[in-house]
C-alpha cells in the first residue's frame, strides 16, 4: 500500500562516513565492514557499536552529564584517530596511514608530514618536548614533530599492546593499554613499574588516555572510551584504580551535531585558552574538541548512581518482604554530609537521612527502612532522588526505575550473526504497551543470548525483532520465543528488517485502532469539500464488526460507522462520507479515534495531525532543510511500501548542515519520492532548478530523477523527468541544474524520485532552489569544471576551450562581479565573497555555461 506521509521536524540521524573510524572489527556494523574495503578512505578505528549499556546484568553507572562541562572549542576535521598538542598546533595521527596532520589552534589545516618508518599511530602523548605513540604494537615511538624525525623507540613487554598512551609527568613514564586490557605504567626503558587491573574499572573500548595531576585529590587517568554512545570520558583515580563515577557522554555537547562520533585520542594541555587547562581529544575523523578541565567537577555534588535491588532480573521470584537498595556517590571534590535520599514508589513517598561524612568520589550503598511487597503481578514505578541544600549539580540527582513482576516466564533466545548490534528485540503488553523486554539489548557475535522476562499469565503480549540493516540474522543464527516452557515460535530464516509474534499468553480480546491518515495532507489548494481517508486495523484476536470512527476538525466532531467486518490483524482503508471545509488559509488540527464497546486497548485508538492550507511558494523558492516551517511542508511517498524512505538529518549536508537523505533497502530496489510544497509558476517563463547531491560511497551508486508534478504524488508526476542522474558515484556534493518551463500557469510540485538498485547505501540532497532564469542560460553537455565546490578562498575554473569571461551572480540573478581571461583554466580569489550559494556564468568559445557554487 502506498502511503503519503508528512516529514515532521524530527531530525533523524544520517549515516555519515563511518568507514574511517578505528573500531574493533569483530563488532563492526555490516555496512561499516564493507566500507573498509574502499581504497583510499580515511577509515576510523572503532571497537564497539553505538549501543546502550547492557541492562540485564551489571547495572551501568549513571552518566554524569554536568552542566559544568564547558566546551571551549570544537573544530571540524575530516581525518584523524589520535591527537595531541604542544600549544602551537594540534597534531593528528591516522591509524591506517603514515602521515601526521597539523591543524592550527583554530582548527585550520596546516599541512602534513611523515616520519619513516612510523606508520599507523593511534593515541599520542607529549612530554613538553617530544611526542610519543604506538602502532598498536608493544613499541612506543619517541618523535620530534619539529624536525619531523624519530628520536628513539621504547620496547615494552610482549604481552602489552599499546593503543592509548598518556605521559605521567610525576613518574616520567607512560600509562598504556589496549581496548580492554589492564593499564600499565612503563618507564623510559619499557619496564612495567605499576599497573591498574581492568577488573577495577571495567572499561572495554579504551582508545585515548590523558594524565591529570590538576584536579584536586589526584592524580587521575582520564580515558576516552568507545562504549555507551561511542564517546565516553571516564575518570579513574590512579591510587585506587577505580572509576570515580564521573562518566561524561561527549555526544551530549561537543559531538551533538555529529553522526556516531567515535572516541579517538585524548590530551590535557594548559593555556590553549588563556588561564585555563583543557582536556580535549578527537572524535575520529570528525572533530577536535576541548573542555575546561577546571570546571568539570563540582565541589559539592551528591547523586544517585545505580539501582541495586529490586531489578527486572529475577522479578518473577520476588516476595512480599523485599528490600529496596540504591547506590549513591559523592561526585564532588569535597566531603559531603547531612543530606537525604528520597523514593517515590507508585505515588507513595519514602525518605532517609544520610549524616555522612562521604568523601570525594566515594560510593555508598543505602537500603530503605522496612520491606516491600512485590509478590503480586504488577508494574512498579520508582523515582529516586537526593536532596542536598548546597548541591551544585542537579543533573545526577534523580533516577527513574520500572519493575514489572509476574507469575510466568517468557524466554527469548537469540543466536546472533556476526553483526549483533543491528538486531534489537522487545516484548510488550498488548493492553497498555508497557515494555517488558529491552528495546536495545546488547549481544555478542555468535553467542546464544537467553533472556527471561517476567510476565503476568493473565495478560497478552507481543514480541518483535528488528534488524536495522534490513537483512535479518544470517544462518546459523536464529531466534525463538518460549512461554512457560512452551515453544511459541522458532525462526531460522529471518531475512528482513522486522518480524512480529503478535499474540503470546491470554489473548482472547478485541482491539480496533487507527494507524494512518491518507488524506488530506498539507497543500496550497485545500477546498470546501475535502475527503478524510484513514487506515483502520484490527489489532486483537477477535473479529470486529462495524466499529465506529470519529474525526474532530478544530473541535467539530463527526462519527461514522465502518461498514466492514475485520478479522484479526486485518486493516482497511476507510473514507468518511462527511466532508470537511479546509478552504481557509491556516492550520487545522485533525483528531482521529476509533470506538468499539469491547475494545481492550485504548492506546492505539487515537491519532492527531496538523494540516496546513498554505499560500503557494513564489519565486525564488529554496529549501536548505534548516527551517522547521519549510520542512513541515515537504511530503514523502514510500512508493514501494517498504520500511526505507527519505528522512531529514541535522548533519550530513553541505558544511555538515541539515539535509535530506534516502536510507537504503538491502532487499528491494528503491522507489521513494520527496516532494516540495506547491510552487506557483507561469507558462512562458523559464525557470532554473538547482540542487546538490552526493552518495555515501562511490562503490554503491545511486539513481535519482526529478519530475514536475501536478500534486505531491508519483501518480501526478510528468512522464518525462527534468533531471535523471544515473549511476551517481559523487562522494562530495555536486551541483545539478536544469532550465525548464511549465505547460500552463498554475501550482506545481517538484518530486525527487530515488530508484536505486537494492543494497545500495545512502543518497543525500541539499540546498534545493527554483528561480526565474534571469540569466538566460542554456543547458549544455560541454565540459566545464568548477572546483573545489564548496570553495573558501580560491576557486578554479577549467574548460575544454578558451574561457573569455566569468560572471558571478547571486541566487536572485544579481550580477556581483565579472572576471576576464583568455585561458582555458583560471583561478579566482573569492576570499571577500560572503558565504552562500552563487551562480557562475562561464563564457567560452563553445558558448555559455551555467554552474552553481557554494562559498564557505
Amino acid at each position: 500500500m502506498k502511503l503519503i506521509i508528512i516529514i515532521t521536524a524530527l531530525f533523524l540521524s544520517t549515516l555519515s562516513d563511518i568507514s574511517a573510524i578505528d573500531k574493533k572489527p569483530v563488532k563492526q556494523q555490516k555496512k561499516s565492514a564493507k566500507k573498509t574495503e574502499i581504497s583510499g578512505s580515511f577509515r576510523s578505528e572503532r571497537k564497539t557499536e553505538k549501543t546502550n549499556k547492557k541492562i540485564n546484568g551489571k547495572n551501568a553507572l549513571q552518566k554524569n552529564i554536568n552542566s559544568a562541562w564547558e566546551v571551549q572549542f570544537a573544530y571540524d576535521v575530516t581525518i584523524g584517530s589520535g591527537t595531541e598538542t604542544d600549544g602551537n598546533y594540534f597534531y593528528v595521527s591516522q591509524w591506517n596511514m603514515d602521515s601526521i596532520y597539523k591543524f592550527s589552534m583554530t582548527g585550520e589545516p596546516a599541512g602534513a608530514f611523515s616520519i619513516s618508518p612510523v606508520s599507523g599511530i593511534r593515541d599520542l602523548a607529549y612530554d613538553g618536548i617530544y611526542f610519543y605513540g604506538s602502532d598498536a604494537s608493544n613499541k612506543i615511538y619517541k618523535m620530534n614533530f619539529t624536525t619531523e624525525q624519530i628520536v628513539d623507540s621504547i620496547t615494552c613487554p610482549a604481552y602489552i599492546t599499546i593503543r592509548h598512551i598518556a605521559y605521567d609527568i610525576q613518574q616520567n613514564a607512560f600509562w598504556v593499554g589496549d581496548w580492554d586490557t589492564d593499564i600499565y605504567l612503563v618507564n623510559q626503558t619499557g619496564q612495567v613499574i605499576d599497573m591498574i587491573p581492568q577488573v577495577n574499572f571495567e572499561l572495554n573500548s579504551m582508545y585515548g588516555s590523558a594524565y591529570d595531576n590538576i584536579t584536586s585529590g589526584g592524580p587521575y587517568l582520564w580515558i576516552f572510551d568507545q562504549g555507551g554512545y561511542g564517546c565516553d570520558l571516564a575518570m579513574i583515580k590512579i591510587s585506587s584504580g577505580e572509576l570515580t563515577g564521573i562518566l561524561h557522554d561527549c555526544t551530549s555537547d561537543a559531538g551533538a551535531d555529529l553522526f556516531e562520533p567515535i572516541a579517538g585520542g585524548l590530551f590535557i594541555a594548559p593555556n590553549l585558552i588563556p588561564g585555563t587547562v583543557t582536556i580535549g581529544g578527537i572524535m575520529q575523523g570528525q572533530k577536535i574538541f576541548g573542555y575546561n578541565l577546571q570546571t568539570l567537577i563540582s565541589n559539592i555534588d551528591v547523586g544517585i548512581e545505580k539501582i541495586i535491588s529490586p531489578t527486572m532480573q529475577g522479578s518473577c521470584s520476588l516476595s512480599n518482604q523485599e528490600e529496596i537498595t540504591v547506590q549513591i556517590r559523592n561526585f564532588g571534590l569535597t566531603t559531603a554530609a547531612n543530606f537525604s535520599v528520597h523514593l517515590n514508589l507508585n505515588n507513595t513517598n519514602y525518605s532517609m537521612d544520610v549524616p555522612g561524612p562521604l568523601n570525594s568520589f566515594q560510593p555508598l550503598t543505602l537500603t530503605f527502612p522496612g520491606t516491600f511487597d512485590f509478590s503480586a503481578p504488577d508494574v512498579y514505578d520508582f523515582t529516586f532522588n537526593t536532596l542536598y541544600s548546597s548541591d551544585q549539580n542537579s543533573t545526577n540527582d534523580t533516577i527513574f526505575h520500572r519493575l514489572i513482576t509476574g507469575n510466568g516466564i517468557l524466554t527469548v533466545n537469540v543466536l546472533p550473526d556476526s553483526f549483533p548490534n543491528e538486531t534489537h528485540w522487545e516484548v510488550f503488553n498488548n493492553f497498555n504497551y508497557n515494555l517488558y523486554g529491552y528495546p536495545l539489548y546488547y549481544m555478542e557475535p555468535g553467542v546464544l543470548q537467553s533472556t527471561e522476562v517476567c510476565v503476568d499469565t493473565n495478560l497478552c503480549y507481543a514480541f518483535s525483532i528488528n534488524d536495522s540493516y534490513g537483512d535479518g540474522i544470517f544462518v546459523p543464527g536464529y531466534f525463538e520465543v518460549i512461554f512457560n516452557n512452551e515453544l511459541i515460535e522458532h525462526v531460522s530464516d529471518f531475512s528482513s528488517d522486522y518480524y512480529e509474534i503478535p499474540y503470546i499468553g491470554n489473548c482472547d480480546y478485541a482491539d480496533i485502532g487507527v494507524t494512518a491518515l491518507m488524506s488530506p495532507v498539507s497543500s496550497c489548494f485545500l477546498g470546501y469539500e475535502e475527503f478524510i481517508t484513514v487506515i483502520v486495523k484490527n489489532f486483537g484476536t477477535q473479529t470486529v464488526t462495524n466499529p465506529e470512527i470519529s474525526f474532530s476538525l478544530n473541535g467539530t466532531m463527526v462519527t461514522e460507522e465502518i461498514p466492514y467486518t475485520l478479522d484479526s490483524q486485518e486493516e482497511v482503508e476507510f473514507t468518511f462520507v462527511n466532508l470537511c471545509d479546509m478552504s481557509a488559509l491556516g492550520d487545522y488540527e485533525l483528531l482521529l479515534y476509533t470506538q468499539y464497546s469491547s475494545d481492550a486497548n485504548p492506546f492505539n485508538d487515537t491519532l492527531r495531525y496538523s494540516i496546513q492550507n498554505y499560500i503557494p511558494a513564489s519565486m525564488p523558492y529554496s529549501v536548505n532543510f534548516e527551517n522547521d516551517s519549510d520542512n513541515n511542508q515537504l511530503l514523502v511517498e514510500n512508493e514501494n511500501g517498504d520500511g526505507f524512505t527519505w528522512y531529514l538529518s541535522n548533519t550530513g549536508g553541505i558544511n555538515n548542515s541539515s539535509c535530506a537523505y534516502y536510507a537504503f533497502n538491502p532487499n528491494e530496489p528503491a522507489n521513494d519520492w520527496l516532494f516540495t510544497k506547491c510552487i506557483e509558476m507561469e507558462a512562458g517563463t523559464d525557470y532554473q532548478l538547482e540542487f546538490f547531491y552526493k552518495v555515501q560511497s562511490g562503490a554503491y551508486p545511486e539513481n535519482l530523477k526529478v519530475h514536475l508534478c501536478d500534486a505531491p504524488s508519483s501518480s501526478a508526476a510528468a512522464t518525462e523527468s527534468l533531471i535523471n542522474l544515473t549511476t551517481v558515484i559523487d562522494e562530495e556534493y555536486t551541483a545539478a541544474s536544469v532550465i525548464f518551463s511549465v505547460p500552463e500557469t498554475g501550482n506545481y510540485f517538484l518530486g525527487w524520485n530515488v530508484y536505486s538498485d537494492l543494497n545500495s547505501w545512502n543518497l543525500f540532497i541539499d540546498n534545493l532552489s527554483v528561480s526565474i532564469n534571469t540569466l538566460n542560460l542554456k543547458n549544455t553537455t560541454d565540459k566545464v569544471s568548477v572546483y573545489p565546490n564548496p570553495a573558501k578562498n580560491i576557486v578554479t575554473i577549467s574548460a575544454t576551450s578558451e574561457i573569455k569571461q566569468i560572471k558571478l551572480f547571486s541566487v536572485y540573478g544579481q550580477l556581483l562581479n565579472t572576471f576576464r581571461t583568455d585561458n582555458s583554466k583560471t583561478s579566482l580569489n573569492i576570499s571577500d565573497v560572503p558565504t552562500g550559494m552563487y551562480f557562475i556564468q562561464i563564457e567560452t568559445a563553445s558558448g555559455l555555461f551555467n554552474k552553481n557554487i557554494i562559498i564557505e
